[in-house]
């Protein structure tokens, strides 16, 4: 009778399935992990400190950058989404302005809360990474607030750009604000603010203490509860956009008010908010890379 441990076919088959079930387990588990932690992000912004604080912010409208991305980049007879739309900041002011807006967001409690100021105005609860449109639906994107940030794991916020570019028209345009990681490198320090380096020095001691040195993902705490930040710099974000199918148009800053609108370039690279603005590429432009 032949041992069948002897068999080197058997034993090649054996580690191979092994290795299988460990892939299976890890892929499940990443799954899982993914699936807690955006949770987490979610639950977070659907508690009732964070709707209220929203709901107090539409009274503010649009943001100083925000409205300058709109007035340079977007034209005023188009059809615009406003993914993480919140309780409703950007949308009533998007439609003021003459937009034909249709709101989106992952947070059931701030849709409603959305809803309930803003009746005439199409709202869907969905996420990014899973636009629920159909294709060339829209000329316009708008995902404010660094929403985009709030994606996990990295793979859904590429997926959430792609989803962007499949639902934009040719030549439709997308704005959005991000987490800047070199807003916290040495060489964007106010060398004579005392409040600047404390900033910074808090920053990566809760990276150290939180295991996040090496992560695009860094843990933040909220008055409302934590979240899961992603941070990236410009020139990696303008890279992720170009892979997307998209052709990077500008950057414009946010720090201080008005005096960061249009910077010069040193600054807006180390700002902490930038708005990046890009454009559909060309179809046979995408085909062909």
């Amino acid at each position: 009778m032949i041992d069948p441990t002897m068999n080197p076919y058997l034993n090649v088959l054996r580690r191979l399935l092994k290795q299988q079930i460990i892939e299976h387990r890890i892929e499940i588990h990443a799954k899982l992990e993914y699936s807690t932690r955006m949770s987490d992000n979610i639950q977070t912004y659907s508690s009732e400190d964070a709707v209220n604080t929203y709901e107090e912010l539409a009274e503010d409208g649009l943001f100083a950058d925000e409205r300058t991305v709109i007035d340079e980049y977007f034209q005023q007879d188009g059809h615009l989404l406003d993914i993480g739309c919140g309780a409703g900041r950007t949308t009533h002011e998007l439609v003021e302005m003459g937009y034909t807006v249709t709101g989106i967001d992952v947070s059931k409690p701030m849709i409603d809360r959305a809803r309930a100021h803003l009746r005439d105005v199409p709202l869907a609860l969905g996420d990014a990474a899973t636009l629920p449109f159909a294709d060339s639906s829209f000329d316009y994107v708008l995902f404010s607030f660094n929403g985009i940030d709030y994606l996990q794991p990295e793979e859904q916020r590429l997926r959430a750009l792609a989803e962007i570019r499949r639902v934009l028209r040719p030549g439709g345009r997308v704005a959005f604000n991000s987490h800047n990681s070199w807003y916290f490198n040495f060489f964007a320090l106010e060398p004579f603010n005392r409040a600047s380096w404390q900033e910074m020095k808090q920053w990566w001691q809760r990276a150290i203490q939180d295991g996040t040195v090496g992560s695009r993902y860094k843990r933040e705490k909220r008055k409302y509860g934590d979240t899961d930040t992603y941070f990236i710099d410009p020139l990696s974000q303008k890279r992720q956009l170009r892979d997307a199918g998209f052709e990077f148009l500008d950057m414009i800053g946010n720090e201080n008010g008005p005096d960061y609108v249009s910077p010069w370039p040193y600054h807006v690279y180390f700002d902490r908010f930038p708005y990046y603005v890009a454009e559909v590429s060309p179809r046979n432009d995408i085909e062909c890379s």
